[in-house]
């Protein structure tokens, strides 16, 4: 566990200088991050930042299911968390990872797949009252559920493409806040359209490898 960790943080520190191999290129004050084994995504870098998923655990039985570069997420800065809480606006946060599919899984499996996969897990009791949207991004099979709970977690959205083999597996929750003296608690306020937007742009920005 601990190499995985090391290796994570290895490739983020590349993903920014954009060496062997792994690029970063800003465009408009956007970062275009390229990871390996997943793809591309892209984010606002004066207001967010990629990172190890570091506020989520992964079932220890479940956490060979995760391939590199691991489960990230891409959360609000400081200062953009502190201006959304002082206007009373909620801020959220974009979280992913390529996952192994189950063998000979299809875009008919998605649906029922969903609170299956290891980053995200509830009950089919969670779908009752909703309707999953079946869709397509860049091509890909992709189905997509919005406001439920994971336990305790609030989740406006869950989205899974199946890319080959492979699953990415998104989420999108309200940001948690880290600084005192609301240090690991979720950012309270309204529901802002501005910044749903902005993580609507951010995951829908995720370009899978071919």
């Amino acid at each position: 566990m601990w190499f995985r960790q090391k290796m994570v943080w290895i490739v983020l520190l590349m993903s920014l200088v954009g060496v062997v191999g792994v690029g970063a290129q800003e465009v408009e004050k956007y970062l275009i991050v390229d990871l390996p084994d997943f793809g591309s995504v892209t984010y606002p870098m004066d207001t967010y930042s990629l990172r190890p998923a570091s506020d989520f655990s992964i079932p220890q039985e479940r956490s060979g299911e995760v391939l590199f570069p691991g489960f990230m997420s891409i959360t609000p800065n400081d200062g953009f968390r502190a201006e959304q809480r002082g206007a009373g606006k909620l801020a959220y946060s974009v979280h992913f990872g390529v996952v192994a599919a189950p063998e000979g899984t299809t875009a008919d499996d998605l649906v029922g797949l969903l609170g299956q996969m290891p980053l995200v897990s509830y009950e089919a009791s969670a779908l009752a009252s909703i309707t999953p949207a079946v869709f397509t991004h860049n091509g890909l099979p992709a189905v997509r559920v919005n406001n439920l709970m994971s336990g305790s977690l609030e989740i406006v959205s869950h989205i899974l493409i199946l890319n080959g083999a492979n699953i990415i597996e998104v989420f999108i929750t309200p940001a948690k806040s880290y600084a005192a003296p609301e240090f690991n608690s979720f950012v309270t306020g309204q529901v802002d359209e501005q910044n749903l937007a902005l993580v609507e742009r951010i995951w829908a920005s995720i370009q899978p490898l071919g």
